[in-house]
């Protein structure tokens, strides 16, 4: 039996990652207490995100690896996406606000194409 070990996930991240975008689009950093309050949620989002690729590498891709070089391709794609958590978690940590949004959104592009990619992944053994 099959079990798609991606959809319910994924879900959940785009409802809450699209969700912290327009909170971030709308905030004015200029109120201390509203920055803090962002740059906890982003920080906790960057918490699931990296446990979350911890989670697929440690379970999900060596049962890819087993049929197939696509849980290789989905490591290196994980560590792509490192790169640009990093650079959000930079800018958060280093209160650079007016460059949040457009580097925020810019990754959340990126995200978005992976998920679809491994979603797709999973529908392909239909």
């Amino acid at each position: 039996m099959r079990v798609d070990l991606y959809t319910f996930v994924h879900k959940a991240q785009r409802f809450h990652m699209f969700k912290l975008s327009e909170k971030i689009g709308l905030t004015d950093f200029t109120i201390n207490a509203d920055a803090k309050e962002v740059a906890k949620e982003v920080l906790n989002l960057i918490e699931h995100l990296e446990d979350h690729a911890q989670n697929e590498k440690k379970y999900i891709h060596p049962l890819y690896q087993a049929i197939s070089a696509v849980g290789e391709h989905f490591d290196k794609e994980h560590e792509r996406l490192e790169t640009e958590i990093r650079i959000i978690k930079n800018i958060v940590l280093e209160n650079r606000w007016s460059d949040l949004y457009s580097a925020y959104t810019k990754f959340l592009g990126v995200y978005l194409l992976h998920l679809n990619e491994e979603d797709a992944s999973y529908r392909d053994w239909e």
